[in-house]
């Protein structure tokens, strides 16, 4: 024991520690602190969503964090009286209603309904759009009539720029300042984004699925909407950009190739991509849908900032592990401390010790480290902590094609874990990955005698280690869309490589100590 804490305080000696304390404080500045606030920006800017960090916290309180039949009969009955306290808002703003032409909320949700492709709040929308229809309902070769009517009506159409300014800057301050209108929005996603029935719960997490895996794979069109998206996309830009496509077909085909409208209708069949999933995945996505109520309308974006902010801590905690244990060894190895113990009997036990010291220390730098940043993300996202990390797709309309628009994007976990377990996991990761780094690091330099030798192995491994964790590691952890499992389709597998590479450091280290042990001399 006295050997230990003499190799402890090898290492946790003063002038490192407020080394260590100065950069920790230097990387909570510049990148800890922007990735959390990026929990707190608003998301109305994100695809087609419009619910941020505020007005989740709200809905989650208030109707509880999961979307199944019976949250959605509770905000359906709550409805009127976010109705009235969203007219009072508005009579509340005179000068921004005068310019929209409102004066209570009826008329707020007809100028709205004016602008946007869909209801306020579709409350009998159906979730799974009959087989070559839109999601209105009306067939993909009406489509072009549809839009046609919906840009006729659209009040901005006849507007000049300086009024449709003003007429945007009305509608900000009055949502801005109307926590009604807020969630009556937010309501009004959920209720026509959330499948709620056992079959559309099984078909939009098929697709959700190989969505991610045909995205993941090329970058070419591998679906039959994809290549005719794609296509449309070249006639319409050959033809000029006047919004000529309608129901997944280009009104004036530049190209002279047909179109086929079967393929305009985003069904279970027309999304497919080639090869049949493994059963890894359908079996997950069998029990998702058995259970379409455990979905929840955490937004994709909370999740992606997560992935975000774990890196930054994930990158402090691996360096300064290595920072502050491997030079140890390294300068001990330089003053032939290990030979200088081996005339001693007790002290033939100080590599072993000197490696279970550094591995200590190592696991208090990365709990240290999530504790310090963790625990504030934690409290931030405290009511988020028990919605479900899944989000199903949901269909959707944009000018007049029927796509499986995913409310954010999909998010399809390996398992069922609340918001809290995920938390609890991706920690659990950045600490194996911290150890593991470490060990390893210490494994290559043992040798090693200078620190120019020590930083000639270390930044290529952190390198090889921090590049790729940023860039297909981290996102989407512990989800299906992950780049490394989508490929795979290991469950987990974010977690058994820093534990695969732990293992290895172990038994790289067992050996080199056993056969240690058996030396009789040391040079």
């Amino acid at each position: 024991m006295t050997l230990f804490a003499a190799e402890m305080r090898k290492i946790w000696r003063p002038l490192p520690i407020l080394i260590l304390l100065a950069v920790g404080a230097l990387w909570a500045f510049v990148g800890i602190m922007p990735a959390y606030q990026a929990f707190t920006e608003t998301e109305r800017s994100v695809g087609f969503t419009a619910l941020d960090l505020t007005s989740e916290r709200r809905l989650i309180n208030r109707y509880g964090p999961l979307t199944d039949q019976t949250t959605i009969e509770r905000m359906k009955a709550d409805i009127p009286r976010l109705e009235r306290q969203a007219t009072r808002d508005i009579q509340a703003h005179p000068a921004e209603a005068k310019t929209l032409g409102i004066t209570d909320f009826t008329g707020y949700e007809r100028w709205y309904d004016s602008i946007a492709d869909g209801t306020f709040y579709p409350t009998d929308a159906p979730n799974t759009p009959v087989a070559g229809r839109t999601s209105t309902g009306a067939r993909t070769a009406e489509s072009a009539a549809i839009d046609a009517a919906r840009r006729a009506k659209d009040p901005t159409a006849h507007m000049t720029e300086e009024q449709q300014r003003a007429m945007n800057e009305a509608d900000r301050v009055i949502t801005r300042d109307s926590e009604a209108l807020q969630d009556l929005y937010g309501i009004s996603l959920i209720i026509g984004s959330f499948p709620i029935t056992q079959a559309d719960a099984q078909r939009n997490l098929t697709n959700s699925v190989e969505m991610l895996r045909s995205t993941a794979d090329t970058d070419k069109p591998v679906t039959p909407l994809q290549r005719q998206s794609a296509h449309d996309y070249q006639a319409e830009t050959a033809n000029g950009w006047g919004g000529e496509t309608a129901g997944g077909c280009a009104a004036m085909d530049a190209t002279g190739e047909g179109c086929n409208p079967e393929d305009a209708s985003l069904g279970s069949q027309s999304y497919r991509v080639p090869g049949t999933m493994p059963g890894a995945v359908t079996g997950r996505l069998a029990r998702y849908a058995a259970e379409p109520g455990r979905s929840s309308y955490i937004q994709y974006s909370i999740v992606e900032d997560t992935w975000a902010y774990a890196f930054t801590v994930a990158a402090f905690a691996v360096i300064a592990s290595a920072a502050l244990t491997v030079p140890v060894m390294v300068r001990d190895r330089g003053r032939r401390m290990t030979q200088l113990q081996w005339a001693s009997r007790s002290g033939r036990a100080g590599q072993r010790v000197r490696v279970t010291a550094v591995a200590v220390s190592s696991l208090i730098i990365g709990v240290g480290s999530l504790a310090a940043f963790g625990v504030p993300l934690a409290v931030m996202l405290r009511d988020f902590l028990t919605v479900p990390v899944l989000n199903l797709n949901s269909n959707a309309s944009i000018a007049g094609i029927s796509f499986e628009m995913p409310f954010g994007v999909p998010i399809v976990p390996w398992a069922y874990w609340t918001f809290g377990q995920y938390l609890a996991i991706i920690g659990a990761t950045i600490v194996a990955l911290t150890l593991a780094v470490t060990m390893l690091g210490a494994w290559l330099c043992r040798s090693t005698r200078s620190i120019i030798r020590m930083l000639l192995v270390m930044v290529p491994l952190l390198a090889l280690v921090l590049l790729p964790a940023r860039i297909i590691y981290f996102p989407n952890m512990f989800l299906m869309g992950n780049w490394l499992t989508n490929r795979l389709t290991v469950p987990g597998l974010e977690a058994w490589l820093p534990l695969a590479a732990l293992l290895l450091a172990a038994l790289a280290w067992a050996v080199s100590l056993r056969r240690l042990r058996q030396r009789e001399l040391l040079r």
